[in-house]
């Protein structure tokens, strides 16, 4: 059948039980209980854990203890009263006390108890400090008005102290800048009256194109028209190729690269023909990457035809290394070194006959701008041969630094400068490029001198105008 269509069925009250079946501690339960009324039970028999029975404990006076060790009697009645309650106050209790609980329409009244000063900084019921409009009384932040509390920090949120009101006071000097500027912007904006405009002289342009006429015109003419300086440095340098025997084997350093080659190549030009024309074994070589493509250049331009390669001159290429690659080819020598073009050792080629190492070189000749590549043959390879002549091709510019490794006649001669070059080409009679370029130079040197000289006497003339009201 379906319960929840059925009416329910009254249940059946279980049967009582006869007195004979109730225990003995169970038909008083719930009755008043006087003392009077318990029986001592009697003691059960002592048993040990095999079953056999041991015999009664010995009461104090029976005790075969000493009397330091009995103790004290203590009168254990358990119908004796405990006086618990001696030290509490019953008359503040309400009249409904004893009822199994308080009536809906009083409320349970708050006892107060004295609690730690720990236990008093937070919670429902108790004071977390100061209220927030009120100053701290106490510890380090004593008469500060409003602090946070330290619980609500970490754990609840709490409304920000709200600041005073302050109204700030005006800077007189912003305020006296606000003002000019705001007169000054609704004012009219001044303008400058504009002076007329005056056309202006075309002096400069005229200058820098009669400069460059200067220069111009004395390459383009081939004019010769001052005599180089004279030089005690080039009857040197001229001797030293002069007295070479014939076949002497000459090693040519070109360590400069292309920025300097208009500088130092005509001076360079001037010493291979001087060298051809002496009948010299030319070996070039290079301790700076581009050097050695600067030589075959060179080469190509006083023998277009390339005769004389491998015979009368050859190209060894770049030496890496610099100190260190200089050092090696002193030990080494250069009999194993190969090519710059086709890559055959020197010792296959005609012109390395008789050249196995440094001892056979009878002449080193250094074409560079940088005085430190001078030093580093004079050095490295010097040092080892000091027989060994040396002659340098350099700029103006580095002559001087060189001047006192030729003084101690670790450097034979040096051509320093176009000056040197060009007083070198008119002693040998060959075709004057450097004093071509020397002449454009004086020509425009003393042009650029008469300019300035002429333009300070044409504002000295003004000045002296305007002074006496001319």
């Amino acid at each position: 059948m379906d319960p929840g269509s059925a009416e329910a069925q009254p249940t059946e009250a279980p049967p009582t039980p006869s007195p004979s079946e109730i225990p003995a501690w169970l038909v008083n339960f719930g009755e008043e209980h006087s003392p009077a009324d318990d029986v001592p039970l009697p003691a059960a028999p002592l048993t040990s854990s095999q079953g056999e029975s041991l015999p009664p404990t010995p009461s104090p006076q029976d005790s075969p203890l000493p009397e330091w060790l009995r103790g004290e009697e203590y009168d254990l009645n358990p119908a004796e009263e405990l006086d618990w309650a001696a030290d509490i106050d019953f008359s503040n209790l309400p009249d409904w006390s004893g009822d199994d609980e308080p009536p809906a329409d009083k409320p349970a009244p708050t006892v107060a108890l004295p609690l730690p000063s720990w236990l008093t900084t937070g919670g429902d019921g108790f004071t977390a400090g100061p209220k927030p409009d009120e100053p701290e009384g106490t510890g380090l932040l004593s008469g500060v008005r409003g602090p946070i509390p330290v619980e609500p920090v970490s754990a609840l949120p709490h409304p920000s102290p709200r600041l005073p009101d302050v109204t700030p006071s005006p800077i007189t000097a912003s305020a006296d800048a606000a003002a000019l500027f705001a007169q000054i912007a609704a004012g009219p904006f001044p303008l400058a009256p504009v002076a007329p405009e005056t056309k202006r002289r075309p002096s400069l342009p005229l200058l820098d194109l009669a400069l460059l006429l200067a220069v111009i015109v004395p390459l383009a003419l081939r004019l010769e028209l001052f005599a180089p300086p004279a030089s005690s440095a080039v009857p040197a340098y001229l001797s030293m190729i002069e007295n070479l025997p014939p076949e002497s084997l000459v090693l040519v350093a070109f360590d400069y690269e292309s920025g300097l080659a208009d500088d130092l190549e005509p001076g360079v030009s001037a010493t291979l023909r001087h060298l051809n024309s002496r009948n010299a074994r030319i070996v070039a070589l290079s301790t700076v990457p581009q050097g050695a493509a600067l030589a075959q250049r060179l080469w190509r331009q006083l023998s277009p035809a390339g005769a004389g390669y491998g015979e009368h001159f050859v190209n060894l290429g770049y030496v890496p290394g610099g100190e260190v690659g200089l050092r090696a080819l002193f030990d080494q020598g250069l009999a194993e070194r190969r090519d710059f073009i086709e890559g055959v050792p020197l010792r296959d080629l005609a012109i390395g006959q008789g050249a196995s190492d440094l001892a056979s070189v009878n002449l080193i000749i250094i074409a560079s701008g940088e005085s430190r590549d001078v030093q580093r043959w004079v050095e490295q390879i010097g040092s080892q041969r000091p027989d060994l002549p040396f002659l340098v091709a350099t700029t103006a510019l580095a002559a001087p630094v060189l001047v006192p490794y030729q003084a101690s006649g670790q450097l034979h001669s040096m051509l320093g400068g176009i000056s040197a070059v060009a007083a070198y080409e008119q002693a040998l009679g060959a075709s004057p490029v450097a004093f071509r370029r020397l002449d454009a130079l004086t020509v425009a040197v003393a042009f650029f001198t008469l300019a300035v000289v002429l333009g300070n006497l044409a504002a000295l003339v003004g000045w002296l105008r305007k002074r006496l009201g001319i």
